[in-house]
């Protein structure tokens, strides 16, 4: 057997294994993070809600594209990645200062699901718990998260409030 037949085997066999992983992984995740910050309240609201900055501070957002209001009233976005694709999102509910619920409506990677942002805390600091109810239907992606940790999404969202607190 010639070594290029051998490295063609050899790659199947992890693409394989890559995809039964995402495969055997459920869709759906719910998960909680909780995270204290040296800020108040009014900053760490700001980073939430000022969505037209969203690009400089998240490195992974190119652009952001307003679509509009819910039924609700409340904001209706796109965030384009840096590697290509969408994301939709509209706001459920928005307390200030306290609660802010984001739906992810669709997304070119198979993510969608909600979001809280609950903040408690004074002038001083600022508690964050962040929830998320989501379910991701594209296998692939599943694979890739499994590996990383499905409370990667989490993680990333509390260090972005970290650095906007600095």
């Amino acid at each position: 057997m010639s070594v290029f037949l051998k490295i063609i085997i050899a790659l199947g066999i992890l693409f394989g294994a890559f995809w039964l992983i995402g495969y055997y992984t459920n869709e759906n995740y719910e998960g909680e993070h909780i995270v204290k910050l040296d800020c108040p309240k009014a900053v760490v609201w700001d980073i939430l809600t000022d969505l037209e900055e969203i690009p400089d501070y998240r490195d992974e957002i190119d652009e952001v594209h307003f679509k509009g209001r819910n039924q609700r009233g409340l904001m209706k976005y796109e965030m384009i990645p840096e590697i290509g694709g969408y994301i939709d999102l509209e706001i459920l509910e928005r307390i200030p200062e306290k609660r802010l619920v984001v739906r992810m409506i669709d997304s070119s990677f198979g993510l969608s699901g909600i979001w809280t942002y609950e903040l408690e805390g004074n002038n001083d600091y600022c508690l964050v718990t962040i929830s998320e109810n989501s379910r991701l239907e594209n296998t692939l992606s599943r694979s890739t998260l499994s590996l990383t940790g499905r409370d990667a999404i989490l993680e990333r969202e509390a260090e972005i409030l970290e650095d906007g607190c600095d």
